[in-house]
């Protein structure tokens, strides 16, 4: 690879920092915390001809192609496993989506709540598989299906090492697709209440002792952490994990009509749904779209 080829993945990769949630928040006047503007001007040529003007929808597009080929980070997983496993309209009534969800020391990427509970850990080749273990050990106390989502990368190495495991293995092909290379098998040997219960909000597990208990404790708020916790461990734990997946599922985006839009560009889907915009910021982000640049 040459030194042009290599300054040109470089402004790829300063270029991808469009998608990051501090970048369409400051493009559509939400904030000033990214100065994503002037990165656009500096690199553009990367993307466009000089002198020439496109829709900035146009530039976006242009952008992920280029990402694809050449700078495939964990937008681009994220974003391919929303629209491909989410957003079509039966999976998407009836199954909610968790973004950057944590589960003891680890943070999930993306979690799944239809009929079960499903997690997709995406280890990208722009990463390592350093702390892959202790995430997987974190999430199986929590979740029954765990799928790790990589590249070529990774994969032959993966099913190696996890040939007898419960973990399925997905593959984000160059062409796209997610194609699975071993599917995850369903465990719970391993659930943990406290683990469980640290996933829920204060008014969620407090809903939740409600719902099975049918009381509120009456203990002063210092006290109440440590109250519901030990209710919760008279549950069965099988039990208690589909309490608590059944409480989590009802955090939705608040705006699904616009996220579901072919006005909201496929490239965008993560970015909208992760910043949950509004109706107006959704009109502006079209109005941002139709700009050129």
């Amino acid at each position: 690879m040459n030194a042009i080829e290599l300054n040109n993945i470089e402004k790829i990769r300063s270029l991808s920092q469009v998608y990051f949630p501090s970048a369409i928040r400051s493009l559509i006047g939400h904030s000033k915390s990214a100065n994503i503007e002037s990165r656009i001007v500096k690199h553009k040529d990367v993307i466009i001809s000089k002198n020439k003007t496109i829709k900035f929808s146009e530039f976006l597009s242009r952008l992920y192609s280029r990402m694809l080929h050449t700078y495939r980070n964990e937008y681009i997983f994220k974003n391919t496993i929303i629209n491909e496993l989410w957003l079509g309209k039966h999976q998407f009534n009836n199954s909610t989506l968790l973004r950057e969800l944590k589960i003891g020391k680890s943070v999930a990427d993306l979690v799944f709540i239809n009929g079960g509970v499903s997690i997709y850990e995406i280890k990208t080749n722009l990463d390592n598989l350093d702390r892959l273990e202790s995430q997987l050990k974190d999430y199986k106390k929590v979740i029954e299906k765990i799928y790790i989502v990589t590249d070529s990368t990774f994969v032959d190495e993966l099913i190696k090492t996890y040939k007898h495991k419960s973990y399925g293995i997905i593959e984000l092909t160059k062409s796209e697709k997610l194609k699975i290379h071993k599917e995850a098998k369903i465990d719970k040997k391993y659930f943990k209440h406290d683990t469980l219960f640290k996933l829920l909000r204060k008014d969620e597990y407090v809903e939740l002792i409600k719902i099975r208990f049918g009381i509120i404790p009456g203990v002063p708020n210092t006290q109440l952490f440590k109250t519901c916790l030990r209710l919760i461990k008279e549950i069965e734990i099988v039990e208690f994990q589909k309490l608590v997946f059944q409480i989590l599922r009802n955090r939705k985006v608040s705006n699904p009509e616009f996220l579901l839009s072919r006005k909201t560009p496929f490239e965008l889907k993560y970015a909208c749904y992760s910043l949950d915009l509004s109706n107006k910021q959704y009109s502006i982000l079209y109005d941002v779209l139709n700009k050129r640049i």
